[in-house]
């Protein structure tokens, strides 16, 4: 199996853990949120991001170009001057239909984070530090709480 095949593969274990024990959204690729349920990662690979980015408001216009070969249904765009990566349910008619954050969380290998929503193989994750943002799934394993201690 190539790399590219077992990361793929791992996010979609990932995401499939989190379906059983998460309501999940099909249609938009969003995990809903369920105050009883929650679902902890542990980062197997370190991330470093592109920056901090302020939050976008909801109607805000999205210049969005080519979709990512890498990540599917992710697409490079520009808001407000700023350069950087969206999903593609979050854009209607080019402007948001939600808040948005894109800033990718800074993680090392062994921190435990608890996933807020995963669209489209990426997580939006909280640290033990409060600190929220962005991660591949592929840089994480996990889902069970045995796997995060």
């Amino acid at each position: 199996m190539s790399k590219e095949n077992q990361s793929q593969s791992h996010a979609q274990s990932l995401i499939v853990r989190v379906i059983v024990s998460n309501r999940y959204d099909t249609i938009s690729g969003d995990l809903a949120q369920n105050e009883e349920a929650e679902m902890k990662v542990k980062v197997v690979a370190h991330h470093r991001g592109e920056g901090v980015f302020p939050t976008f408001a909801k109607g805000t216009a999205v210049i969005m170009g080519d979709e990512c070969t890498h990540f599917p249904h992710w697409y490079p765009c520009v808001i407000k001057e700023h350069e950087t990566y969206i999903p593609e349910s979050f854009v209607c008619d080019g402007r948001l239909v939600r808040d948005y954050n894109p800033t990718e969380l800074v993680a090392e290998v062994g921190e435990v984070l608890e996933v807020q929503e995963i669209v489209y193989a990426w997580l939006f994750a909280t640290n033990a530090d409060g600190i929220a943002g962005w991660i591949p799934s592929m840089h994480c394993t996990g889902g069970e709480q045995d796997d995060c201690s």
